[in-house]
């Protein structure tokens, strides 16, 4: 009677050993057996497919046998931990029977006298990470090199780079500690301050214009904002880049200031623009010749003074004859002084400028005097950030996990 039971019992054992065997056989993930040593004794299906090899190939075999030296030194094998009915979890690098690397992530625990590696394909996840990397690296590399603030805040400050450092004064780990409104100048603070509240928020509100800032040692500077709301680490913000345009705000100034002084002597309007460091213009709103330019306009456009006055306002823009006489009429109207233009120099090269444009009366003659800024490089500055930005919002949003 007692041998029948202990048969008995044997029987129910293989049939439970079989029932677990035939589970990890079809397991939807790989599966190795090792001994204590780290000689593998079995693996199953999943396991073969995932790398090439038999089952015969993998069993008699040394679980270090497989992995890149490289991941073994970094991480060495501790079969000691595992041997004490710890469970590992770790990522290595994988070699398949067709010498190519994959990389796996691979959870090992002891059973008995044996011990369970269950392994995982994350070679995809591991490149996503990867181009995160690299994509943040770009990112970096470009906002710490560039003349440019660039700067992410919610009502404090986030992240600014080097610039912001140069045009306010403030250290990251200064700017850290204050508020984006701290900065305004008073101003200009409650319009800055009910705008960036809106965006955060989520509401339409205007993403580019030019305020006054206090910096940290007390002294006024007009910048040039560009600023849009994104998703960070989870909360609405926005990231903004910031361009010190104090020196033309001066110019400008300068330019109205002159402008009073200029209406009834030529002489002194022409030594005034001829001797300013910006590209200036004098245009004759009839016939939209170019009577006058200075030498920063020479410098900028390629002509030399003389080639200038024989020629108009068409032969150095992109827009038509119409479009033209239409944003000077504004101009002389008051209705517009500020435009954004796509300019032609000599050599054909297509420039990106704004243009600051005032009628001054001259002789009781009335003449269009402009103020030409080169944007190219602070555009193509903005353009290269904010693809940075979208390859990295790209790449977070295509990982899977939290």
């Amino acid at each position: 009677m007692k041998n029948s039971k202990t048969s008995q019992d044997s029987s129910n054992h293989n049939l439970l050993d079989n029932k677990y065997r035939n589970i990890i056989e079809h397991a939807a993930d790989a599966i190795v057996i090792g001994n204590k040593e780290g000689v593998l004794i079995d693996a199953n299906q999943r396991m073969c497919a995932l790398t090439g090899y038999t089952k015969e190939d993998l069993t008699g075999k040394h679980i270090s046998s497989f992995f890149n030296n490289t991941t073994l030194k970094e991480k060495p094998l501790d079969f000691n931990l595992v041997n004490q009915g710890i469970p590992i979890l770790t990522e290595r690098e994988f070699i398949k029977k067709d010498k190519s690397i994959f990389y796996i992530e691979m959870h090992s625990s002891k059973i008995n006298d044996e011990y369970v590696s269950i392994i995982r394909d994350i070679s995809e996840k591991k490149k996503a990470i990867l181009a995160l990397k690299e994509s943040e690296n770009r990112f970096k590399s470009l906002t710490e090199t560039t003349t440019a603030a660039i700067f992410i805040f919610r009502e404090n400050f986030i992240y600014t780079n080097k610039a912001f450092e140069t045009i306010t004064g403030y250290s990251y780990e200064d700017s850290l500690k204050i508020r984006f409104w701290d900065i305004v100048h008073p101003d200009h603070l409650e319009i800055v301050k009910s705008r960036g509240q809106k965006r955060i928020k989520g509401e339409k509100i205007i993403n580019n214009y030019e305020f006054k800032i206090i910096d940290k040692f007390g002294r006024t500077k007009w910048v040039d904002l560009a600023v849009k709301r994104i998703i960070y680490k989870g909360e609405p913000a926005a990231i903004a880049t910031a361009i010190d345009i104090t020196k033309r705000k001066q110019v400008e100034e300068l330019n109205k200031s002159t402008n009073k002084q200029l209406k009834n002597s030529e002489f002194k309007f022409r030594q005034y623009i001829e001797q300013n460091s910006a590209a200036m213009m004098a245009i004759e709103p009839d016939t939209k010749k170019i009577i006058f330019a200075n030498k920063a306009a020479n410098r900028l456009y390629g002509y030399s003074s003389e080639e200038f006055l024989n020629m108009k306002i068409y032969d150095i823009h992109t827009l038509s004859e119409k479009e033209i006489s239409k944003m000077m009429n504004k101009a002389l109207a008051n209705e517009s002084n500020e435009f954004l233009f796509k300019h032609l120099t000599k050599n054909k090269k297509t420039i990106s400028v704004t243009i600051n444009a005032s009628p001054v009366v001259i002789n009781n003659k009335t003449t269009m005097v402009i103020t030409i800024r080169n944007i190219t490089e602070e555009l193509k500055i903005k353009n290269d950030l904010q693809k940075a930005h979208d390859s990295y919002r790209n790449i977070m949003d295509s990982i899977s996990e939290m």
